[in-house]
């Protein structure tokens, strides 16, 4: 009987002791950087990245809108959805655009808005205050066209909102866009000493392509970023840099 309570008080301690290896060589500042977390210096404990924590705030409790860039208008985020691999923040917009006539019914603008989180680049470092993250979106016309864009964002971590400051169109049927992070702003003091800038890459159709055809085309623009300022952000835009 004894040995049998030994043998199970030791598996017990074993278990325990490779707990608290495993828990204490992830709580170092190289794991949590591998991990991609937030080294929190003066607590010396890993925390969520900045990344995680815009995503599981605009994803559950304090969903965002974006600004359809053609007529300016919100459109609610309000639905996570999982889309080869990458969430997506969802949308749909419905605007009664010409109300019906005589010989004719009304006119809607109808379509819906992805935007691709699982591509997200942090543009700044705060963890308090403003940051700064850029994201390609989608916008489905119904018809028309499936357009996206590149969207320069801010996130309170105060308020836990995040708001829609700026955008750039990267074309009609794009595949595969990518945020290059080339420099990044810096501010001291609350003067800016560099400004930074990203690089997206892209997939458009080359000229003898379907519109039915996977692009294979390569693209790029180059976006300044422009007042990424900590405490205001009412400046905060994107600058397109002429090649």
């Amino acid at each position: 009987m004894n040995k049998s309570l030994n043998k199970v008080l030791l598996i017990v301690l074993i278990i325990m002791g490779v707990f608290y290896y495993f828990q204490q060589g992830s709580n170092t500042q190289q794991a949590c950087i591998t991990e991609q977390g937030f080294w929190n210096e003066s607590q010396k404990v890993c925390e969520k990245s900045s990344k995680k924590i815009i995503f599981e705030s605009l994803a559950n409790a304090h969903p965002t809108s974006i600004i359809y860039p053609e007529n300016e208008r919100p459109v609610l985020l309000d639905t996570l959805e999982k889309v080869q691999g990458n969430d997506f923040l969802h949308g749909q917009f419905d605007v009664l655009v010409a109300p019906a006539q005589a010989e004719t019914g009304p006119v809607y603008d109808r379509g819906t808005a992805y935007l691709n989180m699982s591509k997200m680049a942090l543009l700044s470092d705060n963890r308090s205050g403003l940051t700064y993250f850029s994201a390609p979106f989608i916008i489905n016309t119904m018809g028309s066209g499936v357009f996206t864009y590149v969207g320069l964002f801010s996130y309170d971590f105060n308020t836990e909102q995040a708001r829609h400051l700026s955008s750039e169109l990267l074309g009609n049927r794009v595949r595969e866009a990518k945020i290059v992070i080339e420099e990044k702003s810096v501010v001291k003091d609350k003067v800016f000493v560099q400004e930074g800038f990203i690089k997206v890459h892209f997939k458009t159709h080359g000229p003898d392509q379907a519109a039915s055809e996977y692009p294979t085309q390569d693209n790029h623009i180059d976006l300044q970023l422009v007042a990424l300022d900590p405490s205001n952000d009412e400046n905060a835009t994107f600058r397109k840099i002429a090649e």
